[in-house]
């Protein structure tokens, strides 16, 4: 069913809310009676953390193909790392917030 209704302009004043206020209630309203948030970032997080792993076996066969100087210092290992466990806490983030949710 549709109501028609006349809508007025504002007879005094400006509105009091400001615009960082406005993104709070927007966010607010998405936020407030779904868990989707939640899922999209437990899904996020599976997928850095399923890439971060597949980059660490692909650093593996690298390294035993090339050998030690292809390797270098490191620096993409850490990122292997950081991946996987960075997506692993997003999952367990997603994952409470879906407990809490309910």
């Amino acid at each position: 069913t549709e109501v028609l209704v006349q809508h007025a302009e504002r007879e005094h004043g400006d509105s009091k809310h400001s615009p960082m206020r406005l993104i709070n209630l927007m966010f607010d309203l998405i936020t407030c009676m779904t868990t989707t948030p939640l899922r999209l970032l437990s899904i996020i997080g599976f997928s850095m953390a399923l890439l971060g792993g597949i980059f660490a076996i692909l650093l593996i066969v690298l390294r035993l193909i090339f050998g030690a100087t292809w390797a270098g210092d490191g620096t993409f290992v850490l990122f292997a790392v950081l991946f996987v466990f960075t997506g692993g806490q997003f999952m367990g983030m997603g994952l409470l917030g879906e407990y809490l949710g309910r």
